[in-house]
């Protein structure tokens, strides 16, 4: 792979919006694990939970 200058700064600024995406879905779920385990801490019943996250393929969806 021998990219252009252009195309590598472009690859490269791809490359951080993709870590960005990731690290913010990555904060999310562990955000709601911490907040199950925090509801199940207080003895609440697992249906009035915090509910889960779905993940949605856009490709499918």
């Amino acid at each position: 792979m021998d990219p252009t200058p252009r195309r590598a700064a472009a690859l490269a600024s791809h490359c951080g919006a993709v870590r960005v995406a990731f690290n913010w879905g990555l904060a999310q779920v562990k955000a709601n694990l911490a907040q199950r385990e925090a509801e199940r801490s207080y003895g609440l019943a697992r249906r009035s939970a915090h509910p889960r996250v779905v993940m949605v393929d856009a490709r499918t969806a």
